[in-house]
């Protein structure tokens, strides 16, 4: 199956965004799709129309072409046509076209996205996907350009969403915990953890992961650090939406708060942290059930040991604990 290469007209390209670099060679590309496969791939090329069609089809293709094909250039247009929607669709047609995208208040220029194709486009620059971006942006000192981008597309994503794109919400609640400087002014650049498979001094180190990266993998954002944002969208997510990374996060945090979040969370609470545990806890989250089989065993501020809520916790972390290690050896 060739992707058609005549009208390949994109209906956003945003200032922000670098130029891409040709797609090299030496990524693996499928010789032969199922003949099933290769017929939905064509009908989404066809419905999204070179990126004029519905951006619910455009972002179908670019996770295929990301996915399956690694085009990230290509994954890209599509990915940031969809994030980026001018919204004139009036008349026949324009209901389909916004099907599933969220409005953007105060944007007049692109006043709607697809809160998908910002999120999975955010998670490419944060990889630092080489053949996406050009390896000029891949040094560490434009780690600000491309962090700066990649909360803005989040941003997009949550807020856009009105907080229904919960990973949205939970990425950009990392990255404002983790901010390093000021916006515009430069700003410590990321050090990468060991198990990215990218190690090193982290003034001279790439970040690049043709796997993609979480907010979770990366030290430190070359934007400005904002606590009290990061935990109202992280409270909100757990509280409001039950997704078990921000509440296992927020659980941590009120558990051993570093100071500057002791701060904003006026001290330790391990009261409170019990609450957002619990909801990770009950969505199978392992390390909040050990963290509160722990907490209750040994009691802690406001919260008294109990044997029986420590014996519930503690067989639940088990029993995920062991279902995991099934799925291991299963797919293994």
């Amino acid at each position: 199956m060739c992707r058609p290469q005549n009208n390949r007209v994109i209906r956003v390209t945003n200032n922000m965004a670098p130029t891409p670099s040709p797609r090299p060679d030496s990524l693996p590309v499928p010789q032969a799709l199922d003949p099933e496969i290769e017929a939905k791939v064509q009908e989404f090329t066809t419905a999204c129309d070179g990126g004029r069609g519905p951006p619910v089809a455009c972002h179908s293709l670019a996770q295929f072409q990301s996915v399956v094909m690694q085009d990230f250039k290509y994954a890209r247009e599509l990915y940031e046509g969809a994030c980026f929607i001018k919204g004139n669709f009036g008349g026949k047609g324009g209901e389909q076209m916004l099907q599933g995208t969220r409005k953007i208040e105060g944007d007049k220029k692109f006043p709607y996205s697809y809160p998908n194709s910002c999120f999975n486009l955010g998670k490419i620059f944060l990889g630092g996907m080489e053949n996406a971006m050009g390896e000029e942006t891949n040094r560490p000192d434009n780690y600000e350009f491309r962090d700066s981008y990649v909360e803005n597309l989040f941003t997009r994503a949550c807020e856009g969403s009105e907080g229904e794109h919960f990973p949205s919400c939970h990425h950009l609640g990392v990255m404002l915990l983790k901010g390093g400087g000021e916006k515009g002014k430069g700003g410590k650049t990321a050090a990468i953890h060991s198990d990215t498979g990218s190690n090193g001094d982290s003034d001279n180190q790439p970040r690049n992961n043709l796997h993609g990266l979480t907010p979770e993998q990366v030290d430190t954002f070359s934007i400005k650090k904002d606590l009290p944002r990061a935990i109202k969208i992280l409270s909100r997510n757990c509280t409001q939406e039950k997704y078990a990374p921000s509440c296992s996060l927020l659980g941590e945090m009120l558990l051993t708060p570093t100071p500057d979040v002791e701060e904003v969370i006026e001290g330790r609470t391990p009261a409170k942290a019990v609450n957002f545990l619990d909801i990770a806890c009950d969505a199978n989250d392992g390390k909040s059930c050990y963290n509160l089989a722990v907490l209750f065993k040994r009691g802690d501020k406001g919260v008294p040991p109990d044997q029986e809520k420590f014996k519930k916790y503690a067989t639940k972390a088990n029993e995920i604990i062991e279902a995991e290690r099934r799925k291991m050896e299963i797919s293994g």
